[in-house]
């Protein structure tokens, strides 16, 4: 059997090998650790979490707490804590009328003007709880301003009770919402006749978010807006002949939303639609013989109004008209023709809208009878109608036909 020596050197050298890998697992295990509690550190002071998110709300904090302070017998038990956005309080309320209070400043060490958007209360017990010297209209802090509100607890039944309450005041990191949202017609109402169908685009903007949005149109001075709309923009078309107003509400989700009411008529102007002529109900000419004859035109326009009219004896439409007053009445224009013949008649309203009729004019009478005297007594007379022609007879022969 062989007999094996020890070889010391090597021996050492194998010893010294493993012990150093044991060293160098130890000293990786020990940098693991220094990062995992390096990283634990920074994400306490960087307030990083597995989402990466950072938190605005630490500009905000708790800076003071006063209390409790107790009375009717209502006692604490435990010390109450708090952190820069949690209160924890737990006491014994033996009656209704024992009350545990805090008053609790809120520092808002940021730049901006910042809200407290939330105060919510998780309860155990028979409770209830007042918030005095608070009020959502003024849920602002400034930047660089403190606000104090008191928190009053009481018991909410007949017997004793004990409770125990967290307070989580959450923060916004943004501007307190003061501003109703912005409505916007495009385009704006004009009072001006348009002939044609348009739309009108309405829209509505906030410092927040619109919640709500609605509208209606009416040819009436106002309505209730039921129809919902997308305050992006919606589009509303004009398409029937009328006077018309477009009337909205729009609503924010701010804490205490805020509405605005509007109809497109405020400043008395109309969307205005007129694609109808006006109507010549009739044009007459006179029946009975005469040197002259009366023509009649009765016209009406029920929408812009008529603006002018116009006689002509050709079908070639005037430059221009007698202007009038724009009126949605009936109106009756006469013209006085001499001669036999067409006579047109032309009428305008305010869209521009320029309708014509024509009559055929026959009673207009010609000279029946020219008798010049000859005698210079009597002197030199010139008849257009028969009766003038007889009487000049009468004088000229000295007798009566």
């Amino acid at each position: 059997m062989k007999n094996y020596k020890r070889n010391k050197w090597k021996d050492s050298f194998y010893y010294s090998s493993r012990t150093r890998k044991v060293v160098l697992v130890f000293l990786l295990l020990l940098f693991l650790f220094s990062l995992t509690i390096g990283f634990s550190l920074l994400s306490r002071v960087l307030s990083i979490g597995t989402n990466t998110e950072i938190r605005p709300d630490r500009d905000i904090r708790i800076t003071n707490v006063e209390g409790p302070i107790l009375s009717n017998g209502a006692y604490e038990n435990g010390n109450y804590q708090y952190s820069h956005d949690l209160l924890v309080s737990k006491g014994v309320l033996p009656n209704q009328n024992a009350t545990i209070t805090y008053k609790i400043t809120i520092t808002n060490n940021s730049s901006n003007n910042k809200l407290i958007e939330e105060i919510r209360d998780e309860l155990n017990g028979n409770i209830t709880y007042e918030i005095t010297d608070y009020k959502v209209g003024i849920d602002e802090i400034p930047a660089g301003e403190s606000v104090t509100i008191t928190l009053v607890i009481k018991n909410n039944g007949t017997s004793s009770t004990t409770y125990s309450a967290e307070f989580n005041f959450i923060f916004g990191d943004v501007y307190i919402d003061i501003t109703p949202p912005t409505i916007t017609f495009n385009p704006e109402p004009d009072s001006i006749w348009k002939t044609e169908n348009f739309n009108v685009q309405i829209s509505a903007t906030d410092d927040v978010a619109i919640t709500e949005f609605k509208y209606c149109l009416t040819t009436n001075s106002t309505c209730t807006p039921t129809t919902d709309a997308d305050p992006s923009g919606t589009i509303v078309a004009i398409q029937n002949d009328g006077k018309y107003a477009i009337c909205i509400t729009a609503t924010d989700n701010a804490k205490t939303p805020h509405t605005t009411e509007i109809c497109s008529n405020v400043n008395s102007m109309h969307y205005q639609l007129d694609k109808t002529p006006p109507v010549i109900s009739s044009l007459t000419a006179q029946t009975t013989l005469g040197l002259t004859n009366t023509v009649t035109a009765k016209v009406i326009d029920s929408q812009s109004g008529i603006t002018g009219y116009a006689w002509t004896t050709t079908n070639n439409q005037p430059n221009t008209f007698t202007n009038v007053s724009a009126t949605t009445s009936e109106q009756t224009y006469t013209y006085t023709a001499k001669e036999n013949g067409t006579v047109y008649f032309w009428v305008t309203d305010a869209a521009g809208h320029v309708s014509s009729k024509s009559v055929e004019v026959t009673m207009v009478a010609t000279p029946h009878a020219r008798i010049t005297a000859y005698d210079n007594s009597l002197g030199y007379t010139t008849c257009e109608t028969v009766q003038c022609a007889l009487d000049e007879l009468y004088d000229l022969y000295g007798y009566e036909p």
